[in-house]
């Protein structure tokens, strides 16, 4: 009688966000039970943004220099591109093509380049099939990346010292770390809200698979901007206000703060400066659940989660949270939650929006 079943592990290769501001890499291992920390490590970028690319030893060193503050295993690194570099397109494929076994190679290559608007040169293209619906929708996603920028990151990684594994995408990424956070309800769109420093993307998904992803709004810089100009601030004094005051709490079913402190003003002055991106944000996640609910009308709306540095914005989930409808909620608060696959072990769950979309890459097969 075996008394005693041994839990096969395998560490995952080093999640590589190369972000705008800096690197921030992961690493996981996975088990029966799910996914499990075991380093992280960040480094803010100590050069111009033009100097980030395949020929700039110093990109790689400061890549070095960040794995080097933690125990990260082997040289496998799955990274992504930035958005500028690659698209997504609904796909709508002729039911034959659909079908398992099938290539659709050809086919998908040539609508995508139809549809893509990056301009001329060489592209890579992949796809995933959408989950099926009962109504006419899309049935396909497709995305399109400069060849380019495809092999600037693969020699990136290669001058670090590591073996790029994948270049992934971001959508399917954030996707997976969802999914292992919360299991996806199978009557639910749900989504990724992931507020980066130039830019803010949603992941609307279906399942375990993303069906919409796109940007929708400016990232944190430009909300500091907008606070520095409506406050005639500095924009480091901005930046210091937005990061302790957040924004106060208003909006339908919120009752607005009345505090008489300082901070209750400022939050108040901050919400006034940012409402109307506030307001387009919360248009352009309404847009995005409202296709995907229109393609799979059998679901309901379902938890927002939000990522990224913008994510600690103080009453930013009640603010959104109130102008949807939905559950908004902090990817770190789904952290030991019934059915959460993910444990950070002693790390606080506070740094994982900043670290998720270098944990949804760790968490590539």
């Amino acid at each position: 009688m075996q008394l005693l079943t041994r839990t096969r592990s395998r560490t995952s290769p080093i999640g590589l966000d190369l972000g705008t501001r800096g690197v921030r890499a992961v690493q996981l291992v996975h088990t029966a039970q799910g996914w499990s920390l075991t380093t992280l490590a960040r480094l803010e970028w100590r050069l111009p943004e033009s100097a980030k690319n395949a020929a700039a030893a110093p990109a790689a060193e400061q890549i070095r220099s960040c794995l080097s503050r933690g125990a990260f295993g082997g040289r496998a690194a799955v990274t992504a591109l930035g958005s500028k570099d690659l698209e997504y397109q609904s796909l709508e494929l002729p039911e034959a093509l659909t079908a398992e076994g099938t290539d659709v190679g050809e086919a998908i290559r040539f609508e995508m380049e139809r549809l893509m608007t990056l301009g001329d040169g060489n592209v890579q293209i992949r796809h995933w099939l959408l989950p099926p619906t009962t109504v006419p929708a899309p049935n396909a996603l497709g995305v399109v990346a400069k060849d380019a920028a495809v092999l600037d990151a693969v020699g990136l990684c290669a001058s670090a010292g590591l073996r790029c594994q994948g270049v992934d995408s971001a959508g399917a990424a954030l996707c997976r770390l969802g999914a292992a956070l919360r299991p996806p309800p199978p009557n639910e769109v749900w989504g990724m809200l992931d507020l980066g420093a130039q830019q803010t993307r949603v992941v609307v998904c279906v399942n375990e698979v993303p069906v919409v992803v796109r940007p929708i709004a400016a990232g944190g810089e430009a909300w500091t901007q907008l606070i520095a100009e409506a406050l005639e601030l500095s924009v480091a004094s901005a930046e210091v206000h937005k990061c302790e005051h957040g924004i106060a709490l208003s909006g339908r079913g919120i009752r607005a703060e009345q505090s008489t402190g300082v901070g209750g003003e400022l939050a108040n002055l901050l919400l006034g400066a940012l409402r109307p991106e506030l307001n387009r944000l919360a248009a352009g996640l309404k847009q995005s659940y409202e296709y995907a609910l229109s393609c799979y009308p059998a679901r309901q709306a379902g938890d927002l989660m939000l990522t990224g540095g913008g994510a600690g914005l103080r009453n930013l989930p009640e603010f959104l949270s109130a102008a949807l409808g939905i559950p908004v909620r902090r990817a770190s608060a789904y952290l030991g939650e019934t059915g959460c696959r993910l444990n950070l072990g002693a790390t606080p769950p506070s740094a994982l929006p900043g670290f998720a979309l270098a944990a949804g890459l760790a968490m590539s097969d």
